[in-house]
This record gives C-alpha cells, sequence and structure tokens, in this order.
C-alpha cells in the first residue's frame, strides 16, 4: 500500500501522487499521526511511504522504517505547493482611494458593485474587511 506522509502540509498537496491514504502532522502534535502510522496495524514491510521533502519523516525515523521492510519515496513537488508569504494588502493610490471612498459611502451603490470596482480599480481581490477598517462603516447611522 502506497500512503503519504507530511510535516507541516496538506492534503491537496498529495493529490498529484497516487497514494492510498494521506497522514499529517503539525505543529505542535507531537509527531502523533507518525507513531500512528508506524505502530503495529498501521503499516507492514513492503508499504510505501511517500513522502514529499525527506526532512518530513525525520532522518531516524527513515532508517527505522526501512529496517522495518517499508520504503520511503521522496516525491518533490513540481513547484511551490502555495504562494509564499501573506496576501496582497489593500494599499490603493490616491486617485483609487478617493474613488473607492466615493463608492464606499454612497448608499446608491451595491456591496458586490462597489467590491468588484475596488478590486478593478487596485488590482487586488478586495474583501469587505479591506474597505471598513480604511474607511470605517459603509453607512453612517
Amino acid at each position: 500500500m502506497r500512503v503519504g506522509y507530511g510535516y507541516k502540509r496538506h492534503e491537496r498537496d498529495f493529490m498529484r501522487l497516487d497514494v492510498g491514504k494521506v497522514w499529517l502532522d503539525m505543529p505542535g502534535t507531537g509527531r502523533h499521526e507518525r507513531g500512528s502510522m508506524l505502530r503495529p496495524g498501521g503499516l507492514r514491510a513492503g508499504d510505501v511511504i511517500v513522502v514529499l521533502d525527506a526532512k518530513d519523516l525525520g532522518k531516524h525515523v527513515t532508517d527505522a522504517v526501512e529496517a522495518m521492510g517499508i520504503t520511503v519515496e521522496v516525491c518533490p513537488p513540481d513547484g511551490p505547493l502555495r504562494a509564499p508569504g501573506a496576501p496582497a494588502k489593500y494599499n490603493p493610490d490616491e486617485a483609487a482611494d478617493a474613488a473607492v471612498q466615493v463608492l464606499w459611502v454612497n448608499p446608491g451603490y451595491s456591496m458586490s458593485y462597489v467590491l468588484r470596482r475596488a478590486s478593478e480599480m487596485v488590482g487586488i481581490d478586495v474583501k469587505r474587511h479591506h474597505l471598513v477598517h480604511r474607511y470605517g462603516n459603509r453607512h453612517k447611522r
């Protein structure tokens, strides 16, 4: 049986690989899933563990599972798995800032229209919270 194992990974990272099951650990779990995978009833001799990076499993564990007759296969990703860094921040130029503010405070425009136009002007996917943070509540009470 081929299984995937990852540390600080997501299930979608293993979608392109032919694995029957995916085991994932995150920081703070004490690698509980790795332990469950290697306990009796988990993997057996002849099984294959597919990892995206050899560091995910750990060198001492890799040696131990290979001694158990389990193969470790490293399949590095073709490119970055996720976009690095935080999403783009809402930071319009002065002209776009003034235009979006006019749209935001005018009750005649629907929310979807304001968000679509703001996204077009600024060049990122603008959400309601961006505009509330910058301009305050939409309609003054």
